[in-house]
């Protein structure tokens, strides 16, 4: 990379990726009823979609801009701001404010009992909208490959430009 647009055009490649493997990720939902590994793929699936949207480290810009949501369709912004959600409060991290978690105190005989209460978070009710979330997945990712079709096009520009005046100063000389 010489450019911060070149590291911008490998960073939608990454993206690129990224939503492809959440696309195999929910792909392989339907091929299993353990539901352990159900949700394990949906995990997989919503913390893959959104790593593109997320702040990342790149080598011009050491703060790299993250997808924004011009590359998510308005019908799909709910669903998308959702899964962003539950990757950042849920999947991610562990944000006990989001759970609501009360730490209770049962005595009893010989030592006390620290059961925790906490709010869960309805996984089936996540899983039954595999479609919607499939469609924003492949929505997203039309849009970052037109994206880097056009900075390939540019590029293959400035590259027949750059090679067209090399050809003149060597016929000049």
């Amino acid at each position: 990379m010489h450019t911060a647009e070149e590291e911008y055009y490998v960073f939608l490649r990454f993206a690129d990726g990224n939503i492809s493997h959440a696309l195999m990720a929910l792909d392989h939902i339907q091929k299993t009823d353990i539901e352990f590994v159900r949700l394990s793929l949906l995990k997989d699936a919503a913390i893959s979609y959104c790593r593109p949207f997320k702040q990342s480290c790149g080598s011009f810009n050491k703060n790299l801009k993250p997808l924004d949501n011009s590359f998510v369709p308005s019908t799909l912004i709910k669903i998308h701001k959702e899964l962003l959600d539950l990757r950042d409060q849920v999947f991610a991290h562990t944000d006990l404010d989001v759970r609501s978690a009360v730490l209770h105190c049962w005595t009893s005989d010989p030592s006390p009992i620290f059961p925790i209460q906490f709010k869960g978070y309805d996984y089936p009710q996540l899983l039954s909208r595999t479609e919607e979330i499939r469609s924003l997945f492949n929505n997203v990712l039309t849009n970052i490959r037109d994206r880097e079709s056009a900075m390939e096009a540019q590029f293959a520009n400035t590259l027949t430009n750059a090679a067209s005046i090399n050809k003149q100063s060597e016929t000049t000389t």
